[in-house]
């Protein structure tokens, strides 16, 4: 190191030692102090005369004519690193933009130091780059190709991107590989100016069909440079075949009898895909009895469908197990198959009904009162055994309710059994032996129900059928009475309306 480099650095050293203290540098009589700022540098990057960021801008400026030495220094400003050209600004020109160049330098984090002939050292930031593709992305035009010749995309490209440390695109070399299987293709890339590179288009041609990674590997354009590989991306190379094939029935025995209890059944193929998509396909769906072909149906796409059957053999009904049949094969691959049965009932349903008659008291079991007093009641056996009387009293206003009574009949076995074919339906009726005032009632399915409700009459009185639901076994009842009012029945019947299956 020359002498003047050495002074020069030592003062530089000095400059911000003192700079950082606080204290004032002392100007001879014939300099001023000049106040210096620098600019900020942009990354360079390695190695040298590639074109890459070979050179960074300084812009340097002064307050007053000075002569400004420029070095660089390691980060924590203790080992200079090499010496700039000094830079003098004149009352004409007081700022100059400093090309700095990255021959010399290593890869890291530096400072420039400025110090003018008069005054405080100050510092810029340098950033200088390795030129290694440290950080590596492939990205697949893509990810799902088919072998099927009439099917796209059958190829798919890599793009691949580098970038070392300081996280700007480097240049590089290097090659993707596919594997999927038993089968690897190699394809180079390169970009000698750090943009993003491109393969050559991979062809389904050359790979098996399965799931596969997709990797790129490469390294600066410098022989002998460090290997980086990408994370792999997964590659799908799919047959456009039937994978599976699924028989449904909403019913698997039906009943063609004409009395809409599983008069038809519905039939629902489904099949899979090794696309998960819907394409052109063969095959059929057959319903054969002793091995005869009862019914068919033709299939044309691999997309899910839905057939009805009337349940009978060359329009009659024959009861029997009858075996449905599915066959479908898509444009690849095998034909796939699947089987189940329906079998078919001759039973026919007949409709019956069923009458229970029950004493007032026996249905009507509680009740509540809503009078100011509480005092509204219900009294079995008021006029004669069995009945019962129920009387309100005042109540809060003249649209309230004074009293509810409440109580329910139980629906006999052979009605609940005969729900599930979807027809039973109940009616109550009240015998009322007398009426005063206003009150309702209602019958339904659930405490406090109101499906059937009306106003309360003199005599036998129903509010037409209830339809039972599957597995209903009580219907319950509510009465409902005005200010002051009273009413008396003796009798509840409840009439069933069902079905049963007859052969």
């Amino acid at each position: 190191m020359h002498r003047s480099t050495i002074i020069r650095s030592l003062a530089a050293v000095a400059a911000g030692s003192l700079a950082s203290a606080g204290l004032a540098t002392v100007a001879s009589a014939d300099d001023a102090i000049a106040t210096v700022s620098l600019g900020t540098t942009s990354v360079l990057t390695l190695p040298d005369s590639d074109g890459i960021r070979d050179t960074t801008s300084l812009n340097v400026t002064s307050d007053v004519a000075t002569s400004v030495s420029l070095a660089v220094w390691s980060a924590d400003r203790t080992t200079l690193i090499e010496d700039l050209a000094p830079v003098e600004l004149t009352t004409d020109l007081l700022s100059t933009d400093v090309v700095i160049p990255v021959t010399g330098l290593t890869a890291g984090t530096f400072v420039v130091v400025a110090t003018p002939a008069v005054g405080d050292a100050v510092t810029a930031s340098l950033t200088v780059g390795s030129g290694e593709p440290s950080a590596v992305s492939a990205a697949l035009s893509a990810t799902t190709i088919f072998t099927w010749s009439k099917a796209t995309p059958r190829s798919f490209t890599v793009t691949v991107t580098a970038k070392d440390e300081t996280g700007l695109p480097v240049p590089f070399t290097g090659s993707v590989k596919t594997v999927v299987g038993s089968k690897t293709v190699t394809s180079s890339v390169k970009s000698t100016t750090g943009a993003a590179a491109k393969t050559t288009s991979v062809s389904v041609t050359k790979l098996v069909a399965g799931t596969g990674k997709v990797t790129a590997t490469v390294s600066a354009l410098k022989p002998g440079s460090k290997k980086y590989t990408s994370t792999a991306k997964t590659l799908k190379v799919l047959t456009t075949a039937v994978k599976s094939v699924k028989l449904s029935a909403n019913y698997t025995t039906v009943y063609p009898a004409k009395d809409s209890y599983r008069d038809t059944t519905k039939i629902t193929l489904t099949p899979t895909t090794t696309t998960g998509k819907n394409f052109t396909s063969t095959g059929s769906v057959k319903i054969t009895y002793k091995g005869k072909t009862v019914k068919s149906w033709k299939i044309t796409s691999s997309k899910a469908r839905t057939f009805t059957w009337d349940g009978k053999y060359k329009g009659k009904i024959v009861p029997g197990t009858y075996t449905v049949t599915a066959s479908i094969k898509g444009p690849q691959g095998s034909t796939k198959t699947t089987k189940s049965t329906i079998k078919v009932n001759s039973g026919k349903l007949k409709t019956k009904t069923k009458t229970v008659k029950y004493k007032a008291n026996a249905v009507i079991t509680t009740y509540e009162a809503y009078d100011y007093y509480y005092d509204g009641a219900c009294y079995k056996n008021y006029y004669k055994s069995g009945d019962i009387l129920c009387d309100g009293y005042d109540a809060y206003d003249l649209d309230s309710i004074s009293l509810i009574a409440t109580g329910k009949v139980t629906v006999p076995s052979v009605v609940v059994s005969a729900e599930k074919y979807g027809s039973a339906s109940v009616k109550l009726t009240t015998h009322v032996t007398s009426l005063y005032g206003g009150a309702a009632w209602s019958y339904d399915t659930s405490p406090y129900g109101t499906t059937k409700i009306g106003s309360v009459q003199t005599g036998s009185h129903n509010l037409g059928s209830l339809k039972l639901p599957k597995t209903s076994k009580s219907v319950y009842l509510t009465l409902g009475l005005g200010e002051y009012a009273t009413v008396s029945a003796d009798t509840i019947t409840a009439t069933y309306t069902y079905k049963v299956m007859t052969h």
